[in-house]
């Protein structure tokens, strides 16, 4: 009975794992040309319907072919990372840019709404209680 429990949950797994997949490879090297042609800035960060665009202000994004992403203000860099994926039939960027406030509000699974040479649209969706977050990246 063990080892039949033991399959179930692994079968599981896999079906969780297979549901979250990286988007196919031309999709991701659109996109991932994009982003790193150049440098960005946030002009709208709203979090659960509130507008927080000026905790960014002064910030400017830079992210990288190899998955690495910087922040810098004042010449004070974070370094982070990027990543895109294809989940619930949605294409999502991943980002993570460490611990500090406000960076770490930006380190979240984010739904592509719209991703061009100028502009990158972006919400999150909390799985807890619903709650929408939004953020917009315009190139410098």
């Amino acid at each position: 009975m063990k080892r039949l429990s033991g399959i179930f949950i692994i079968a599981g797994l896999l079906l969780i794992l297979g549901s979250c997949h990286k988007s196919d490879d031309s999709t991701v090297s659109e996109q991932t040309s994009i982003l790193t042609s150049g440098n960005w800035k946030i002009v709208h960060f709203e979090e659960d319907g509130v507008d927080e665009t000026t905790d960014f202000s002064g910030y400017t994004f830079m992210f990288h072919d190899d998955g690495t992403a910087m922040a810098t203000r004042n010449s004070n860099t974070t370094n982070g990372s990027f990543t895109f994926q294809h989940d619930d039939d949605r294409d999502k960027l991943l980002l993570f840019l460490g611990s500090a406030d406000p960076l770490e509000e930006l380190n979240e699974d984010w739904q592509i709404l719209e991703l061009n040479e100028n502009r990158i649209r972006l919400e999150h969706t909390s799985g807890g209680d619903g709650s929408q977050d939004f953020v917009t990246f315009e190139k410098i």
